[in-house]
Formats: structure tokens, C-alpha cells, sequence
């Protein structure tokens, strides 16, 4: 492990060089494979392509482009055919990136089709509901038994590791700024800004817990004082900075991970929210729409740089892929089951939970309720008085999936 490590930090040293000797010396000739859509124009998250079209396997490719960069750095990338390009869009849609705004983009002999805005978006509508189609028709229960998703090739956190590869055609390390992910005859490419590199952490964190915490948001955690209990565990994870001062006897105090969603990194960006600083010196706030294109080319930066002392992680877009496929699964499955319908999008604290099972032996919720109605004797949230409301969120949802992990074992509801 050691040899393994002291490898790769030579290889990045190397990168690093190379990088430092174009910037000063405007050193040319780099090789570097270029995409043909540039990232800031035609943003292609998440690619679609069929198997079998170039991709990064070593091997080159007949859509990989050999140029030139004033800047030097050696990347590479491959394009394909046809791909689904992101435009900026809010940043709220759901962590598959299925919210996003998309553009399809044609591309022929070098030559780039953009269709208009209105076709732009019935073509991401109909991309959106396939997609769904081919989850839902691959559905079984079986996904609850693959829940720990992290493994050998999917990694939990974006960190610099994913991105030097070695590339045999060039025979040489590169530096890429994308992550694919492969399934069946697609593969989806998600694209990084490029000075974003320098800023993530160099390989996988080793976390593993005993036994976590998960706590929610709803007002049921006051309905019990578990505040030393949660306290108690290995591990705490919180959801969308929501606060502990005054609430301590029913949601405790220890954050050791606050999972959060773009619309709060907005405003905390904004100055409209203020990070836990005097709660938790050592909480790591985590991004996990790191599916979305808005949040990778506008919120991961700025969070980066202007955050240091939150310990910002940003979940591997893969990961979040995962994440959503699954709801989209069991929602299929339990729509069908109970013949109902609910709304698709999955909540916050869904990531959180499944990010807690890669990491933790065992998950206890807190503050999770099944809310289905304004006339409750509790709050909608703990902490406020807002009135509830459920046109997207289907929590009702959520309480019948926590149900069937509880039963499959590693999990359990608190309250």
C-alpha cells in the first residue's frame, strides 16, 4: 500500500511539473485530447452514449483529439456522437441530474447542431422519462441486498485520484477532468472545471464507524429527548445545516457530517445561511448534487475556496447516480405493489441515510416521519414554524423504503 502510494504522489508530482513549467515558460506541444464541445458552452453532463463508442480505456479513440494548450496541461477526453449536454439550469433538480435543464446536441463531420431552447427541453423531457423507463424495467428487489454501493470501482468522495490515469496510447499519465460510469449500453460522463482539481483532496478518505446516527429535520424529534443518545453514536449526520442550539436534549449536539443540498449552498454562498462554525469544529459539510452540472461549475468552487473551515466533501456524482437509481426502483416497485403514486423526487435525507450505510456498521434514524398531513401536533420542522407541505417530497415514500432496509438489517427507526 505504501509503494502503491508513493507512486502515485511521484506521478502527480510529475502532472504537477509539467503544469507549472507551460504556466510559466508557455511551454507547447502538449498532447492533450480535447473535447469538441468545450465545457463552458455545451456542457455535456450527463453523456449518454452507446457501448462500443470511444471511451477512456487506454486506448484512444477515433472522437479523442490530439491539441495543443497554452496552458500544458495534459488532459484527455472523448466525445461521442451524440451526446445529452446540460445548459445552466437552477441546480435544484434531483441528484440523478434528471432536474437539470438538458440540450441535446448533434454532432456530425465537426459540425454542432443546437437545437432551440423549447426543443431543447421536450428532448431532455423525453430523455428524462426513458431514462425512468429502463430503471423501472430493470427493477427488483434485489436492490435492497447491493445497497453498500462504495466498492472497488465506485468511490463515495470526487477526489484527485479519479482523475490521473495512465494512457497508454500516449504512453504517459494525463490528467482528465471527467468521471464516466458504464451500465449496460450507456455511459454517462460527468465533466469538472478544470481548476477544480487543486482543490479536492488526493484520494478516498478511510472513514468507517460502528454505529451511526442519521438525524431528520421533522418535528417528531421533539416528541422525545434523545439528545444524549444521538450524542452517543460513533457518528452524526445532520441535513441542510439545520440548527442544534436550544434543541440539544432532542437532537444533541455532535455533527460529524451535515449533508447538503445545492438550493442551501446557494445560500450559504449568498450569506443567507451561516455555517455551524461554533457548534463543530470538525463537521464536514457535504455536497451531494454533485450530479448537476449548475452545481459543479458554479457551487463546488466557491464552497471550496471560500469554506475551508466547513471541511467541504463533495460526493462523487456516481455515487449520487446510484443513489437515485435505487429510489427510482423501489418507488417503481412500491407503486406498483400498493397501487399508489407519489412524487419522485427523493429527499435530502435519503443520501444521507445511504451515505451513512457506506460508511457506518449500522444506521439509526431520527426525526424521520411519514407526513401526509397539515393537521399534525408537531411541526412540519423541528426547529421552525413553517407551514408543511408535500407537492414533492412524498415522505410517506421514504418511511415505506427506511422500512423495507430496516427489514433487510443494518438499519433502524428511531423515531
Amino acid at each position: 500500500m505504501w509503494l502503491e502510494r508513493m507512486v502515485f504522489l511521484f506521478l502527480l508530482s510529475v502532472v504537477t511539473l509539467r503544469l507549472l513549467l507551460v504556466g510559466r515558460y508557455g511551454l507547447a506541444g502538449v498532447q492533450v485530447a480535447e473535447p469538441t464541445i468545450t465545457a463552458d458552452k455545451a456542457l455535456d453532463e450527463p453523456a449518454s452514449r452507446p457501448s462500443g463508442s470511444s471511451s477512456d480505456d487506454g486506448k484512444g479513440g477515433e472522437d479523442a483529439v490530439a491539441i495543443s494548450l497554452a496552458d500544458g496541461a495534459d488532459e484527455e477526453d472523448t466525445m461521442p456522437d451524440e451526446v445529452l449536454a446540460n445548459v445552466d439550469g437552477d441546480g435544484e433538480g434531483d441528484a440523478g441530474g434528471d432536474g437539470d435543464e438538458r440540450q441535446r446536441v448533434s454532432m456530425a463531420g465537426g459540425v454542432k447542431l443546437r437545437l432551440g431552447s423549447r426543443a431543447a427541453a421536450k428532448a431532455a423531457a423525453e430523455t428524462a422519462r426513458q431514462t425512468v423507463k429502463s430503471i423501472e424495467s430493470r427493477a427488483t428487489w434485489r436492490v435492497l441486498d447491493h445497497l453498500r454501493l462504495v466498492d472497488g470501482s465506485t468511490r463515495l468522495v470526487t477526489h484527485k485520484r479519479q482523475f490521473i490515469v495512465y494512457n497508454a496510447t500516449l504512453k504517459h499519465v494525463v490528467l482528465r477532468h471527467w468521471l464516466e460510469y458504464r451500465e449496460a449500453n450507456n455511459t454517462l460522463i460527468y465533466h469538472f472545471p478544470r481548476s477544480l482539481f487543486e482543490l479536492l483532496p488526493l484520494e478516498e478518505p478511510k472513514w468507517r464507524f460502528g454505529r451511526c446516527a442519521v438525524v431528520g429535520n421533522s418535528g417528531v424529534v421533539l416528541l422525545a429527548e434523545n439528545g444524549a443518545e444521538i450524542d452517543a453514536h460513533d457518528a452524526v449526520f445532520r441535513i441542510n445545516m439545520a440548527p442544534v442550539r436550544g434543541y440539544e436534549a432532542y437532537v444533541g449536539k455532535k455533527t460529524t457530517f451535515d449533508i447538503v443540498n445545492s438550493h442551501n449552498i446557494r445560500e450559504l454562498l449568498q450569506g443567507m445561511r451561516h455555517w455551524r462554525n461554533s457548534e463543530s469544529d470538525e463537521a464536514h459539510l457535504v455536497m451531494f448534487e454533485t450530479a448537476s452540472h449548475f452545481a459543479r461549475y458554479h457551487l463546488c468552487q466557491p464552497l471550496l475556496k471560500r469554506f475551508p473551515h466547513a471541511h467541504p466533501v463533495l460526493l462523487n456524482p456516481i455515487f449520487s447516480n446510484h443513489c437515485h437509481r435505487v429510489w427510482v426502483q423501489l418507488k417503481y416497485l412500491l407503486e406498483k405493489e400498493q397501487s399508489s403514486q407519489y412524487n419522485r423526487k427523493p429527499m435530502s435525507g435519503f443520501f444521507a441515510t445511504l451515505m451513512g450505510m457506506q460508511m457506518c456498521d449500522h444506521v439509526d434514524l431520527y426525526g424521520f416521519d411519514a407526513y401526509t398531513s397539515k393537521r399534525r401536533s408537531y411541526r412540519y420542522h423541528y426547529f421552525d414554524n413553517i407551514q408543511g407541505f408535500t407537492d414533492v417530497h412524498s415522505f410517506d415514500l421514504a418511511i415505506a423504503v427506511y422500512k423495507l432496509i430496516q427489514k433487510k438489517g443494518g438499519l433502524s427507526i428511531r423515531s
